[in-house]
């Protein structure tokens, strides 16, 4: 894939994950606030979809912090996951999958919206569990 087309990407994220078109912040201190932390979260974003196409088969750990992928893994397989990390397409996929991807055969690769909402649900989910075990503790 060209530099390009990962750039396109990359905004796509900015604009339609992030929906910075849509900021309507007071003042310029504040968009660039925003635009600051939505920049890293779209670099975030973008670098799980390539890295997941170009190292399927690399530790997921690559781009996923031990908390993500353990609660990725338990999700999907309800289980406690295992003492190493699994391949990355399939944390990937599963992430996708918490987006709205179908994963079915034929599908293809996941797109950057489904990953991107799938990274949102998955950090509901472990503050959530952060949460229970804080009040539980």
């Amino acid at each position: 894939m060209g530099c390009d087309y990962n750039i396109e990407l990359f905004f796509r994220v900015l604009k339609q994950g992030c929906t910075i078109e849509q900021l309507r912040l007071q003042t310029e201190q504040r968009l660039l606030n925003a635009l600051a932390m939505y920049l890293i979260v779209a670099w975030r974003i973008h670098n799980i979809t390539m890295a997941g196409r170009a190292y399927p088969a690399v530790p997921c750990e690559v781009v996923f912090e031990p908390q993500e992928w353990h609660t990725l893994y338990t999700m999907q397989h309800h289980c406690h996951p295992p003492p190493t990390p699994p391949p990355l397409r399939e944390m990937v996929w599963s992430l996708a999958q918490l987006g709205g991807f179908f994963a079915r055969q034929g599908d293809g690769e996941p797109g950057i919206k489904a990953i991107w909402q799938g990274y949102q649900r998955l950090h509901d989910f472990i503050y959530a569990i952060d949460t229970y075990r804080t009040v539980k503790a």
